[in-house]
């Protein structure tokens, strides 16, 4: 008959080896869950596209993208944040139906990105609706104002910091526009301005607002808004006064389309990037000086058109995403959409192709989960080894 202590000695020998098969047990979906949150963390961003757009939000510190073309027209909301290098894909309640093609700039006064336009699949219907992200909330909302430009895609659009008003130019869908709108967020109002003297009709502009002069720059674009009808002109454009004016710039970059461009508020200078006139060109206009310089780098993106840049006031980098190559219908299979992420240092002259990482890491119970697992197998099998070399010790002399 086994005495109090050898019941106690057997059932504390049983407890050890169940808690030691469950932990063993445990251990590999522990080590599965880490490595498969550690890949997915590894190289995240939006897939491949182009056509899509982004704003900075500066009240969140983080660059909007939304929409563009992957194989066809998506709607999802991604967020950059260049400080940790990390895209996080948003999941709005509801969202704009997937498109391509739209404008998007962000109103600082109400925290507001906006959105305009764009149209879904090729061919699709054109799009006229005018929504609104706030990151905060991570809530889109279709403000349905009661009129406004006509659908289009191609359109530029920037956010004029003085007036509070965004600044609508151009785009087209069976024809070409040159007509100026200007967006009221607190009235939801749009107001076409009829300027005189405005720049021909085309789509597919470079647009950047300058906030030390007030003023629109525009650049290039697509005189026919057909691929081919290139245009070098540049422009600026004064809402307060509601004035276009030719700037005739004495040197400028080659005329283009489907080029990306922003303003470097610290620099007080515009950036124009690639495009399908200049694919794999970087030039800088200084308004003040009416002057274009090609900034001539080591390295930079690759030929690529029809992607999305804008500048990071907090971290003083321009950011660009996506764009494909060569120029083409989209549905073409010899146009390749890419994934590049890359920053832009003006004061440096720098581009850096960056390597974004997942929007979380591993869920913060998982290490100390596996810490504990790592732990109890130790004085478990410490346990049984001590208990196993006591078993084999010989029973002590009889006295």
């Amino acid at each position: 008959m086994e005495s109090q202590g050898q019941i106690q000695r057997r059932r504390l020998q049983h407890l050890a080896a169940t808690t030691l098969a469950t932990v063993i047990g445990l251990l590999p979906i522990l080590t599965l869950l880490v490595l498969a949150t550690i890949a997915d963390a590894e190289g995240v961003s939006p897939a491949a596209r182009s056509y899509h757009a982004m704003a900075y939000d500066a009240s969140a510190d983080r660059i909007i993208l939304f929409g563009g073309w992957t194989e066809d027209s998506n709607g999802e909301t991604w967020t950059y944040d260049v400080d940790t290098n990390t895209w996080n894909e948003m999941s709005p309640a509801t969202a704009p139906t997937p498109r391509d093609s739209h404008a998007m700039a962000y109103d600082a006064k109400s925290s507001q990105v906006v959105l305009f336009g764009g149209v879904r699949g090729f061919p699709g219907t054109f799009n006229g609706e005018t929504w609104i992200y706030d990151t905060a909330s991570d809530t889109w909302t279709n403000m349905a104002p009661l009129q406004g430009p006509s659908p289009r895609i191609g359109a530029g659009m920037v956010y004029d910091s003085r007036l509070d008003q965004m600044i609508l130019f151009g785009g087209h869908n069976t024809r070409c526009y040159g007509d100026t709108w200007a967006y009221d967020l607190d009235s939801n109002t749009w107001t076409e301005m009829t300027p005189e003297n405005p720049p021909g009709p085309r789509a597919w502009q470079a647009l950047a607002y300058d906030t030390e002069s007030g003023r629109v720059v525009m650049f290039g674009g697509d005189s026919s808004c057909s691929p081919g009808s290139h245009l070098g002109d540049t422009w600026t454009y004064d809402l307060a006064n509601n004035n276009w004016q030719s700037m005739n710039p004495t040197e400028a970059p080659p005329s283009r389309a489907h080029s990306g461009a922003t303003y470097d508020s610290k620099s007080d200078r515009v950036v124009l990037s690639g495009g399908d006139g200049g694919p794999d060109e970087t030039w800088v206009y200084d308004l003040n000086g009416n002057v274009w310089a090609q900034a001539t780098t080591t390295t930079g993106p690759s030929d690529r058109m029809a992607h999305a840049m804008v500048y990071d006031e907090q971290s003083d980098l321009i950011v660009l995403f996506g764009g494909s190559w060569p120029p083409g219908l989209v549905t073409s299979s010899s146009v390749v959409p890419n994934d590049e992420t890359w920053t832009y240092d003006l004061e440096m002259n720098s581009w850096t192709q960056v390597s974004p990482t997942g929007p979380a890491g591993l869920p913060p119970w998982v290490i100390p989960v596996l810490a504990v697992s790592v732990a109890a197998i130790v004085v478990v099998l410490a346990v049984a080894l001590w208990r196993r070399r006591g078993a084999r010790q010989p029973p002590p002399p009889p006295r």
